[in-house]
């Protein structure tokens, strides 16, 4: 069961409105702690999963019954094409032949990155084209990518007014 809510705002504090978001799907939140690298997790309840993105103007929240990780993105947004020698493979470096597509593979990189809990190898090492459990969909202006065991995923617009 993979489930990810897309909230459009203009929310000032984004992270406070991701989880607020959080809240407003799963309900009264349970305790929460943090991985050694820093990932939230439910710790009385293992088998509810689920992760955290934001950007100017949206957030996004994923569910899952196994580790998950979401990012999302303007489709809009002004990039920095150089940054890709940096931090992308070669492969991704062939398929980013334009800012959508950079940031296609900017948000897969780094829903593993935040499925995995953080960034545990460099990430000129991390390939995200043709992984199996990473999956891209664009909803409302924004790329939106899925890390998990079973990627599928529909997106599920939540209008702001129903959460703040």
């Amino acid at each position: 069961m993979n489930r990810v809510y897309l909230m459009r705002t203009n929310a000032a504090d984004l992270s406070a409105a991701a989880w607020r978001l959080l809240e407003y799907i799963v309900g009264p939140l349970p305790e929460t702690a943090k991985s050694p690298h820093g990932k939230p997790f439910f710790p009385d309840k293992p088998e509810l999963a689920f992760n955290l993105s934001h950007t100017a103007g949206a957030v996004v929240c994923a569910i899952s019954d196994h580790p998950c990780g979401i990012d999302v993105e303007p489709v809009n947004r002004l990039v920095n094409r150089k940054i890709a020698g940096r931090f992308f493979t070669s492969r991704e470096i062939a398929f980013a032949t334009d800012s959508r597509r950079f940031l296609e593979v900017w948000t897969r990189k780094e829903a593993l990155i935040k499925r995995d809990g953080g960034i545990l190898r460099p990430m000129r090492e991390i390939e995200t084209i043709g992984h199996p459990q990473i999956k891209t969909q664009v909803q409302s202006r924004y790329i939106v990518s899925f890390c998990g065991k079973n990627p599928q995923f529909a997106i599920v617009e939540v209008e702001q007014k129903r959460v703040l």
